[in-house]
């Protein structure tokens, strides 16, 4: 049976369910919530360690102060990309293609189906490259922003981390200073990790600054020579897509690098992470990609990752394929994270 590409219906059905993998961040440490209203909810969790009091005989209970839970309101902007195929373009040999058809796309509807699928393939990848650095952000900065096509902010999305999770070392402290001491300084952090969020610490991500200064340490790399209990040598092959596992801390915490690069408005590469910096924080922390509802006039509203839809246009002749979502990603435990400028 034959889809109807000009139905947005089958079409935003189709791309959901053929999604490609998900970016590391995103996929590792992120989880997708969906929505049915533009307007999404945010519940602010705030983690508790203090103890429990004991009563004296005939006295009554003690009032406990309710979970420290506050809902946030956010309207997330819309990524909305469109692409205008042509007839020209219909004939026309695409990338990987033989000069004949003999790829046996030889119809007209084929052909368009065939340009259509690498289009929306390509829109769907810059969208899934635009979250994964709002994840990015979200636990190198502690604030995402969103960005226009020309580079400009339209609008910052802060995620509430406290001053005390925001650390800046300086002089000797550095990582790139021979007085250093990254394992200690992650240990701390780990410690107010679990201190203020009830979690426990569970990853180190590194940018690509502070691996290097990391690994060249004299103390890291002695402590790794040692090659006993959990504190295992760093395995440089060992790899997941977009990123490299670096191996534990004597505590069992992972430590990871990102090697994820996206191109910026000025059309430079760049490091999805921010060179200089390190992210230590819970897997177990709330953090989300939010989806808002997308409303389109003919199709109605859609509740998912990504909305579809086509339309042909006459003069000139061509059909126009547009792709939308309506991403938030939010760190909703931001007292699990702790962000430091190392280098």
């Amino acid at each position: 049976m034959a889809y109807d590409l000009t139905d947005a219906t089958t079409l935003t059905g189709f791309i959901n369910q053929n999604l490609p993998r998900r970016p590391w961040l995103f996929r590792k440490f992120f989880a997708p919530k969906l929505h049915d209203t533009t307007q999404i909810a945010v519940d602010i969790v705030k983690g508790s360690k203090k103890l429990a009091p004991f009563r004296r005989e005939g006295e009554e209970s003690t009032v406990k102060s309710s979970i420290g839970v506050t809902t946030k309101f956010f309207g997330p902007n819309q990524i909305s990309l469109k692409n205008l195929t042509k007839a020209f373009d219909i004939a026309k040999r695409a990338a990987g293609q033989q000069f004949s058809y003999a790829d046996g796309v030889k119809t007209i509807d084929g052909r368009i189906a065939f340009k259509l699928g690498q289009e929306q393939q390509d829109m769907v990848n810059r969208i899934y490259a635009t979250i994964e650095k709002m994840c990015a952000d979200a636990l190198f900065t502690g604030e995402v922003n969103n960005y226009d096509a020309n580079g400009n902010v339209i609008e910052t999305f802060y995620i509430g981390l406290d001053d005390s999770h925001k650390i800046t070392l300086t002089s000797g402290a550095l990582w790139s200073a021979g007085t250093a001491t990254p394992l200690e300084d992650i240990d701390a952090w780990c410690d107010l990790v679990e201190a203020d969020s009830a979690l426990p610490a569970t990853d180190v991500v590194f940018g690509a600054n502070a691996k290097r200064y990391f690994r060249s340490n004299d103390k890291v790399l002695k402590q790794l020579s040692i090659n006993t209990g959990k504190f295992a040598l760093i395995d440089p092959q060992k790899k997941e897509p977009g990123a490299q596992f670096l191996g534990y801390t004597s505590d069992g915490v992972r430590l990871w690098a990102v090697t994820e690069t996206y191109e910026n408005s000025a059309g430079s590469k760049a490091n999805i992470v921010p060179a200089d910096y390190v992210a230590v924080f819970s897997d177990q922390m709330a953090a989300n990609v939010h989806f808002g509802m997308i409303e389109d006039m003919k199709a109605g509203n859609f509740v998912g990752e990504i909305f579809s839809k086509v339309w042909d246009e006459e003069d000139p002749s061509g059909r126009w394929l547009k792709c939308a979502s309506a991403p938030l990603a939010y760190v909703a435990q931001a007292d699990a994270l702790v962000v430091a400028k190392v280098v």
